[in-house]
């Protein structure tokens, strides 16, 4: 929902006020956030807290708890690789890119770039209700089949030749996230015992995020070397591989397995 609302807000306040104000909106969401939270939380009931190592050990063991659990878990472990490139290609790709194909191709940009995010908002939530009600089997084929048609549509969207266009392409590329994501959380729950799954959860973030933070990196080297919709299409091509190289990973273990028996 906030993938709708947010960048719908950005086209309706685009002509109401100045463009640094959208930082006071975003630090009074914060706020207002925050307090929701923190209201919400006082009316919880709190576990006891598990007793934990002391001194450098028990901080070691906090940071590789997780890690240590995806032993023998392949799928959830490119899951997590997956993520880390997709949410790259995403921040790269999207985030950033599309933030400057619209001011290269569009006259008023930061309008035409909330319309193309609402759209994908509203195909990401759209996909999220049908999926949810969908048996979760299959883990390993969601995973891979979602990066492909994320990478399909980032290219989708480099080569659009108007924002009508873009939009529905971006609301096509928005189902990854409810395959993968809802694929991964229910393999993480259905795979880790419950004193496991914080530790599991915090890899899993800070891998996402990881993505990211080496996108943003790359990308001011990226965008003074190539054009805006290269390094779109580019971002795309790599999420793409990454599915179609998990699905033949995954064949190749079916294969295996197939042999054995």
């Amino acid at each position: 929902m906030a993938r709708i609302l947010g960048p719908s807000l950005i086209a309706a306040l685009n002509g109401l006020m100045p463009t640094i104000q959208f930082f006071t909106v975003t630090a009074g969401a914060f706020v207002v956030s925050s307090g929701a939270v923190f209201v919400v939380t006082r009316r919880m009931l709190q576990p006891a807290p598990r007793s934990r190592p002391r001194g450098l050990s028990g901080i070691a063991d906090s940071l590789t708890v997780g890690f240590r659990a995806l032993r023998g878990h392949p799928v959830v472990i490119y899951g997590f690789l997956a993520s880390a490139v997709t949410n790259g290609c995403w921040g790269a790709g999207v985030i950033l890119g599309l933030a400057l194909l619209m001011r290269e191709t569009q006259a008023e940009p930061l309008t035409a770039y909330g319309l193309a995010m609402t759209a994908y908002g509203v195909g990401n939530v759209l996909t999220n209700i049908v999926v949810a009600g969908m048996r979760q089997t299959r883990p390993a084929w969601r995973l891979t089949f979602g990066r492909v048609v994320f990478g399909a549509g980032l290219m989708g969207m480099a080569l659009a030749p108007n924002l009508p266009t873009l939009m529905v392409i971006a609301a096509l590329a928005a189902i990854n996230g409810p395959i993968c994501d809802l694929a991964l959380l229910d393999l993480m729950q259905s795979s880790f015992p419950l004193h496991i799954l914080a530790p599991v959860f915090r890899v899993q973030s800070a891998v996402a995020v990881g993505g990211i933070l080496v996108a943003y990196l790359m990308t001011p080297v990226l965008f003074q070397h190539f054009p805006v919709r290269d390094v779109i299409f580019g971002s795309g091509l790599i999420s793409a591989i990454s599915g179609l190289l998990g699905a033949g990973y995954f064949a190749w273990r079916r294969a295996q397995a197939v042999q054995a028996a």
